[in-house]
């Protein structure tokens, strides 16, 4: 709807339009060392693995027992200097591996989930940070009610042929009932020291980054809380090449490990301090200033600015509205306003 400034005193109620920029990309630092959220998230919950030994009011063992072509064991999970180590090792003719979760003690939807993680493998054996749901595939193709297995990051030193892939970093997303989706970056030189691992969750999207750097986007996505999982698995011959043949040693010497620093999550703050309206005592200046962006379906009333464009002009004229509302703000205004569309008004009867 193009509406000019004799519209302006018609117009009773509109909804707010002109909102501070809250999301962007990470700021990249130095390789593997703690990213910056993305702008306009806040820290909810993280466990830097500061004590002696696994929080349980954060984190459970899950599927002690056979899994695959090796046991998951408690014993293979420890904390300790700073770190969480999770060892894969052989005993007894056994090969074992830990996994643990936060079912059922802490599940969220959306945000910046985020792992910092060294990891040292071997054939036959991969490691894992993944966001699972506890309704997977219930019911069936369905993943905005059932949830989706996110795989942050799946990280092999060998693929089946037995070639060196420990650079690279493997990123998927499963619907239960339906196609999976899976990414494989370049090699970003993963087989050496600390990279952090990362997945941004919106309503519409997936982005996962490696090291700060977007690797890869995905869609559908799940709209239901879902937990965290770390974990090891061994199985042989597989996708992760032939185990060892003498194994991986014992628990005390083995060198196969998935050592994690931290596990963070960041959720996006209260809408109240993302927005902001500009107002002003000279109305009528900041009218006449607006008039340009009015006439493209802007419109100014109560020394707020509001934006009421039909969804083309959104579509083909954001940008030049959004610059001509900029350059109306006064300095002290927020630095970047996203100009979004409006479903409707309501004039003066």
């Amino acid at each position: 709807m193009l509406m000019n400034l004799s519209n302006v005193t018609s117009v009773g109620l509109a909804l707010l339009a002109l909102i501070l920029t809250t999301h962007g990309g990470l700021v990249a630092t130095a390789c593997g060392a703690a990213e910056a959220p993305p702008v306009g998230y806040q820290l909810v919950w993280s466990d830097e693995f500061d004590g002696t030994a696994l929080d349980m009011s954060k984190w459970s063992h899950r599927g002690l027992g056979p899994r695959r072509d090796a046991l998951n064991v408690a014993d293979a999970v420890s904390v300790g200097g700073g770190q969480l180590t999770i060892t894969t090792y052989t005993s007894g003719g056994n090969h074992c591996t830990g996994m643990i979760g936060t079912e059922g003690k802490f599940e969220r939807r959306f945000g910046y989930w985020e792992a910092r993680i060294r990891f040292d493998g071997a054939p036959g054996m991969w490691s894992a940070f993944w966001i699972q749901t506890p309704t997977f595939g219930q019911p069936p193709n369905d993943p905005a009610t059932a949830g989706t297995e996110i795989d942050v990051i799946e990280h092999r030193v060998s693929d089946q042929s037995g070639k060196d892939i420990s650079g690279l970093a493997h990123h998927a997303v499963h619907i239960g009932g339906a196609k999976s989706q899976s990414h494989v970056t370049e090699d970003l030189k993963l087989g050496a020291g600390f990279h952090t691992f990362g997945v941004q969750w919106t309503e519409t999207q997936y982005r996962f980054f490696v090291d700060g750097k977007m690797t890869w986007t995905a869609t559908p996505v799940s709209k239901r809380p879902q937990y965290i999982i770390l974990s090891s698995e061994v199985q042989d011959k597989s996708w992760a090449g032939a185990i060892p043949a003498d194994g991986f040693g014992p628990l005390e010497s083995s060198k196969t490990r998935m050592i994690v620093d931290y596990v963070r999550f960041y959720e996006p703050k209260p809408d109240r301090e993302h927005s902001a309206v500009v107002k002003t005592k000279e109305k009528r200046s900041l009218n006449n200033c607006l008039q340009p962006a009015v006439q493209k379906g802007g419109v100014a009333t109560d020394g707020q600015i509001l934006w009421c464009p039909s969804v083309i002009h959104y579509a083909n004229e954001k940008a030049e509205v959004q610059a001509l509302f900029t350059a109306c703000l006064p300095k002290e205004g927020p630095a970047r306003i996203v100009v979004q569309p409006m479903d409707h008004y309501y004039p003066e009867n």
